[in-house]
């Protein structure tokens, strides 16, 4: 007469603790977050030179960060960032090449087709105030013309685009964009020399990522890649079209002198010989390639692109 109670207590009994087996294993753990899920990654872009972030604005307006789940989060502060794009040096090492093209164009009121750079040799050099970083390069180019300046000059560009429209300036060195501002005053600017041509390849903006983790470099350098790719094989008006932040500061005739001029590279990979080119010719004080370049995350970033332009 017992046997059937104590069953009863004992099938009653495994059914709480099914009941607080099951409890538990559905209690308050952190859900995990969809395979999708975008990674938030701060990013310092150096403000100086609209044309050298336009790789940056294209892969944002593409969406090419986003297809590879990032969330860009821009920081106005180059020391805190995870990735910095900026001109090259002094931070090391660098994992990626935005621009190899110093962005340095001698321009003048009026034409002078038989003008070289060694003309300039013992003429003051009035210049604008974005390039300040850049004149031991130019000086370094200029002395490879047998061109030993006076004098610096160094203007802001208010002082220069009052100066330009009253015709009282032979020529200054400027960005491309404050070319354009120039043509735009004067119709008849025109860009004397370019310093670019003289230097070759070399790398002038870069990115360094300081506390980003190695994922995130990858996927970051790829969609740079995508954003490289798209610039160079895309008319510069729809280029143009597409750029939706500071599209006012970025028009086509700039696009197609910076395409023309070689400014951006065929891909983000640092290659060793524009490093060289540069530290050999132009900063001999600089590390070593092994020491200053990092090539693991664009390869890896590379290997992502190609599988992106395959699916």
């Amino acid at each position: 007469m017992n046997a059937r109670p104590q069953r009863i207590v004992i099938v009653t009994l495994l059914m709480i603790a099914l009941i607080l087996t099951l409890a538990a294993g559905c209690g308050p753990s952190s859900p995990k977050p969809p395979k999708n899920a975008l990674s938030a990654i701060t990013v310092y872009v150096d403000p100086s030179d609209p044309v050298a972030q336009v790789p940056v604005q294209l892969a944002v307006d593409l969406g090419f960060f986003r297809d590879h789940r990032l969330n860009i989060i821009l920081d106005r502060q180059p020391h805190g960032a995870d990735i910095r794009v900026a001109p090259i040096g002094p931070r090391w090492p660098i994992v990626g090449y935005i621009t190899v093209r110093p962005d340095l164009l001698l321009v003048a009121p009026t034409s002078d087709p038989h003008f070289r750079l060694r003309a300039l040799d013992h003429l003051p050099m009035p210049a604008s105030t974005n390039i300040r970083t850049q004149t031991p390069l130019a000086d370094a180019i200029l002395r490879a013309h047998d061109a030993v300046l006076s004098h610096w000059s160094m203007l802001p560009m208010q002082t220069i685009t009052s100066l330009w429209r009253r015709h009282q300036l032979p020529w200054v060195l400027v960005t491309l964009p404050q070319a354009a501002h120039l043509l735009a005053i004067d119709p008849h600017t025109m860009i004397l020399a370019w310093l670019g041509a003289s230097s070759g390849p070399i790398p002038s903006w870069v990115v360094s990522a300081p506390t980003a983790s190695p994922a995130l470099i990858d996927r970051f350098l790829a969609a740079l890649d995508l954003a490289l790719w798209y610039l160079n094989t895309t008319p510069a008006w729809q280029i143009t079209s597409v750029l939706r932040v500071n599209h006012h500061a970025v028009s086509a005739w700039m696009i197609k002198r910076a395409l023309q001029y070689g400014y951006w590279p065929a891909t983000i990979f640092p290659t060793s010989s524009a490093y060289n080119r540069r530290r050999i010719n132009w900063n001999p004080t600089w590390p070593e390639y092994d020491e200053a370049v990092d090539t693991r995350p664009a390869s890896q970033a590379l290997g992502e692109v190609v599988i992106q332009r395959q699916a």
